[in-house]
């Protein structure tokens, strides 16, 4: 099965004084090839320098990816980064997405022990 996944239109991932339009660039260049990659295999494993931004590079891979089918996706990180990554999201959220009515219906939350990802996944 092959699925097609460009980045989503109102996706930026330029932040003014946090990540230039250089940065921006690489890193959308980066989840394009994610996108792309997902169409021969069912998952990609992201990992990098500090301070490269894997962080926003995940983010607009799964947010394209849930924008078009509007299905739940799981990014999985390590433990250390779990205080992290919901400040990481809603940053994201507010200053990548463009769209405010997409931006509204953006959710991420956090599961520790398998039924609580099974709990979110079969939640609305």
């Amino acid at each position: 099965m092959s699925y097609n996944y460009p980045i989503h239109p109102s996706i930026t991932l330029h932040v003014a004084d946090r990540i230039s339009q250089q940065d921006a660039d690489r890193q959308r260049r980066t989840a394009s090839e994610i996108l792309s990659r997902l169409k021969e295999q069912p998952g990609v494993i992201l990992a990098d320098e500090v301070g490269m931004g894997k962080t926003f590079v995940a983010l607009a891979t799964a947010v394209s990816i849930y924008l078009k089918d509007k299905k739940p996706v799981v990014i999985m990180i390590p433990a250390n980064l779990i205080n992290k990554w919901p400040n990481d999201f809603r940053l994201f959220r507010d200053n990548c997405v463009t769209d405010p009515s997409l931006r509204v219906n953006l959710r991420s939350g956090i599961a520790k022990r398998p039924e609580e990802l099974l709990k979110m996944l079969d939640d609305d």
